[in-house]
């Protein structure tokens, strides 16, 4: 036992470091100047200090998680149709807007052609930028900035790619009509 200064009280040797040093600062601490919500002094149990018992958790269980339901095919026709609003759209704002010839010595990464494409029920448009750089890992390389995702019957939802690489959803149960023509005019969705 070591006897606690200025206090004259015992103090059983801990092997837990932690649970000694939340004792010794039990005991050293100003009495006038109480901490935690009860703001009295600990519990006391004969000639040693115990600690205070933390509350129990509660008992992890398992809960039922049901599948999400499939999502629903894009008809081919609708699908032909959105790829050729898209690539017109691609041909008459975002490839004027966007493509600039290179520059003579280039020092940045610079977009050498916009495309869409399609994965599952997703319709993308994406920008290949060209690396001018002799230790580039690739020469050229593909970045999506706009998302157009099937919802159902003639319904889409309108995403574009933030900073932080990933899809943020803006608008949702647009038209196609309504899409291309968000698409068009707002900025999120264009090329930086």
């Amino acid at each position: 036992m070591i006897a606690a200064a200025n206090r004259g009280m015992p103090v059983r040797l801990l092997h837990n470091a932690k649970r000694r040093r939340t004792v010794l600062n039990r005991l050293f601490r100003s009495p006038t100047r109480r901490r935690g919500p009860t703001a009295t002094a600990p519990n006391t149990k004969g000639d040693h200090y115990t600690l205070a018992k933390r509350p129990k958790r509660p008992a992890k269980i398992w809960v039922y998680s049901p599948k999400k339901p499939p999502k629903s095919k894009i008809p081919p026709a609708l699908k032909a149709e959105a790829e050729a609003r898209a690539n017109a759209l691609v041909e008459t704002v975002f490839k004027p807007e966007a493509l600039k010839p290179p520059l003579e010595n280039p020092q940045f990464n610079y977009i050498t052609d916009i495309h869409t494409t399609w994965f599952r029920s997703y319709l993308y448009f994406c920008a290949i930028y060209t690396s001018p750089f002799p230790d580039a890992i690739s020469p050229t390389f593909e970045v999506r900035f706009t998302r157009l995702e099937y919802a159902g019957g003639d319904r889409f939802h309108l995403a574009y790619m933030r900073h932080t690489g990933q899809w943020w959803q803006v608008f949702s149960d647009l038209t196609l009509d309504e899409a291309m023509e968000t698409i068009e005019k707002t900025p999120h969705f264009h090329i930086m």
